[in-house]
């Protein structure tokens, strides 16, 4: 069943090679070693990063933008057949996905139903149904990245998700072919205070509720740069948005090794800046920065010396603040990095160099 309110906007999402961003080269080889080795000279891999732009001067024009450059790289996920005939409707899927290589790889955020590379989980783009030929997920943000059979498929631009504010026009572009206009109301962190250092907590709050059957669609700005995606898997009572800053290496890693290489820091960190009402004697005074907790043994942490108790206040030269937190400022880094981090231990300021790892 469609599930738009009265402010949705519905469209059909045609001219397969439209829409264009710092991805869409034309790419149709099928090895992410070839693609990478194209697109490895051209800036971040999958980030359009932040480059002059003329706003839309109104709201349709917003739309036309999210029309052209967003909308034809959607699709729709279904877990199984709409019905006993073994059909797919468009409108009844399960989540929304969007292509982010020309060569057939998608993100999406599935909700309620795992997604496999056998059975009746299948793809519809256009008027299409695929099967889906290999699924890599990302343990650090609950993303999910497929391959499906097809070339030149349209993809999409991606912005700078940090540099929105409260306020800001955003379009939820999801399944059937259809979009949503709503607003960013707040950012705030998901998740457990104390957890481990390299889970991404930072999501978007929207101006408007939005059924979790979108989860996976594609977060525009009114420039057709998408921002996020939607994520109703989290640890507060609303969907939200997952920026899609917050899986750079993790998209690194796939298109070089074509698989995701979790980070690993080998700690469990608190976020003081969300320890409000915490004991003095805890925070030690801080109001930001991450205290760590448990340090496993032999993990990347305890090897580089860190130890239960310690502050982190900067990494890389980063402070760390409430709007720029651990997790964030490690996301930027892949496996086998070495960084530099400065503590906080017991008064005395250190500078420790940490070589991230995967489990």
């Amino acid at each position: 069943m469609k599930m738009f309110s009265t402010t949705s906007i519905l469209f059909l999402a045609v001219a397969l090679g439209a829409g264009a961003g710092i991805i869409a080269t034309a790419l149709t080889m099928g090895s992410l070693q070839d693609y990478f080795s194209v697109i490895s000279n051209s800036g971040p891999i999958g980030l359009s990063g932040e480059r002059p732009r003329a706003e839309p001067g109104s709201f349709e024009q917003a739309v036309e933008e999210v029309k052209e450059k967003v909308a034809p790289a959607t699709v729709e996920i279904f877990v199984a057949p709409s019905d006993l005939t073994g059909a797919y409707e468009p409108g009844e899927g399960g989540a929304s996905g969007f292509f982010i290589t020309s060569d057939g790889w998608l993100a999406t955020i599935p909700y309620g139903f795992n997604i496999t590379e056998s059975g009746s989980t299948k793809v519809l783009f256009g008027e299409k149904i695929y099967s889906i030929q290999k699924v890599v997920r990302d343990s650090s943000s609950a993303v999910v990245f497929l391959k499906i059979d097809v070339t030149n498929a349209p993809v999409t631009a991606f912005g700078n998700a940090l540099s929105v504010v409260s306020g800001d026009r955003l379009f939820v572009v999801g399944a059937a072919n259809g979009f949503l206009a709503t607003s960013l109301f707040r950012t705030v962190r998901t998740g457990a205070i104390s957890g481990p250092a390299a889970w991404v907590s930072r999501r978007f709050e929207l101006n408007q509720k939005i059924n979790s059957l979108f989860s996976g669609a594609a977060v525009s700005n009114s420039s057709g740069e998408v921002i996020g995606i939607l994520d109703a898997n989290n640890f507060s009572e609303t969907v939200t948005v997952l920026p899609f800053t917050a899986i750079k290496s993790a998209i690194d890693s796939l298109l070089k090794e074509g698989t995701v290489t979790p980070l690993w820091f080998g700690a469990v960190a608190t976020d003081l800046s969300r320890a409000i009402g915490y004991d003095a004697d805890y925070t030690r005074g801080y109001s930001q920065g991450a205290l760590l907790g448990t340090i496993t043994k032999g993990g990347p942490a305890e090897v580089a010396g860190l130890l239960r108790g310690d502050i982190v206040t900067s990494v890389g030269g980063l402070e760390i603040t409430d709007q720029q937190s651990l997790d964030e400022l490690l996301s930027a880094y892949r496996v086998g990095d070495t960084v530099n981090l400065v503590i906080d231990r017991a008064g005395t300021f250190s500078k420790i160099d940490l070589i991230l790892g995967t489990h």
